[in-house]
This record gives C-alpha cells, sequence and structure tokens, in this order.
C-alpha cells in the first residue's frame, strides 16, 4: 500500500506521469488515470502529489532546478577559462532531459503560468552568467566591445531555439554543442 512520504512511491508517480504527457499529452489523461496507472488509490494520490498541475509544475521545475546545478557544477570547476566554455557546449546540451525537448513547447502552450516559473527560475541565474562571461571579457578572451548581458542574451536565445526546434534528442546534442561552440569562437 502507498503511504505519504514513501520517496519511492513518488517517484514511480512522477515516472508515470512522464510516460503518461509523452503517450497522450498533457490534457489526454486525468488523476483518476494516473492513480490506476500507478496503482495508488486517488485519495492517496492527492494527498502524495496534489493537484494535476502541481505534479505537472514540480516536474519541470525539478528538472530544471537539476540542469541549473549541474551546469553550476561545471561553471564552478578550477578549469581554464576556455576549457570550461568548451565543456560547457559539450555537456550543457546532454542536461536537456529528451522528455523536456518532447514536450516544452506543449508545456509552454498549455500551461503558460508553468513556462513562466521556468523562465523565473532560468532568471535568476542570469547575473552568475553575466559575472561569467564579463569575467572572460576582462581576462581578454572575449572581445572587449561585448559585454555579458549580450552574451547572456545571445547563449540563451540559441538555447530556446534548440529546444523549441523540435529536432530529435541526437541532432539537439549535435547541433546546440556546434553552435554554442561556434558562438563562444565568435565572441573571442
Amino acid at each position: 500500500m502507498a503511504k505519504v512520504g514513501n520517496i519511492e512511491v513518488e517517484v514511480q508517480i512522477i515516472e508515470k506521469t512522464k510516460e503518461m504527457i509523452l503517450e497522450r499529452g498533457f490534457k489526454g489523461w486525468n488523476m483518476d488515470d494516473l492513480a490506476f496507472e500507478s496503482g495508488v488509490a486517488k485519495r492517496t494520490l492527492y494527498k502524495i502529489i496534489g493537484k494535476k498541475e502541481e505534479l505537472i509544475a514540480r516536474i519541470y521545475l525539478d528538472n530544471t532546478r537539476r540542469t541549473i546545478s549541474n551546469v553550476k557544477e561545471l561553471l564552478n570547476s578550477n578549469k581554464e577559462y576556455k576549457e570550461m566554455l568548451y565543456e560547457f557546449s559539450e555537456e550543457f546540451p546532454r542536461y536537456i532531459s529528451a522528455f523536456a525537448l518532447k514536450t516544452m513547447v506543449q508545456l509552454r502552450r498549455e500551461f503558460p503560468q508553468i513556462g513562466s516559473s521556468i523562465d523565473e527560475l532560468i532568471g535568476y541565474q542570469v547575473e552568475t552568467f553575466k559575472k561569467l562571461y564579463q569575467r572572460g571579457i576582462d581576462q581578454g578572451i572575449f572581445r572587449s566591445e561585448l559585454n555579458g548581458a549580450l552574451i547572456v542574451e545571445t547563449i540563451n536565445s540559441l538555447i530556446r531555439h534548440f529546444i523549441q526546434s523540435g529536432r530529435s534528442e541526437a541532432e539537439f546534442e549535435k547541433d546546440l554543442t556546434l553552435v554554442l561552440h561556434s558562438a563562444f569562437k565568435g565572441f573571442m
């Protein structure tokens, strides 16, 4: 029997939710379906997860937090600046989950408030990236006429474009990696 606070049950529910979103979209299932397919009583499901929209928000915001954490770990490494940029270009596309790639456009259309919450969470990181890129300018690695904000805006636009492009996971990783490498070289 599923109990509130059981992490394994929560993970099972989240994974089943992702499956259902991929198979049926956001509107093609309800909490009754999720309870049945997860093997959890509906009442217990609501105690564990809350409402459907809260569950969807949790999945995407947790995914965004994981991506941000991975990026911060990479950026805080003690690597030489150019090596860190190269590694960022190689690793960042892998941090974006296949699930997010396949569903993000639909999420933003059907749940714009969740999309706004994701943007807000990412927005909190902008200053970190501005400082990082400004460091590259100050060290003479990036062109002096640039500024951190302009580089952030450019990189974010590229990333958003590729997320919304509908590419397969392999194409996304390959193409975004190439474009990030090219962009950073262009800033030099």
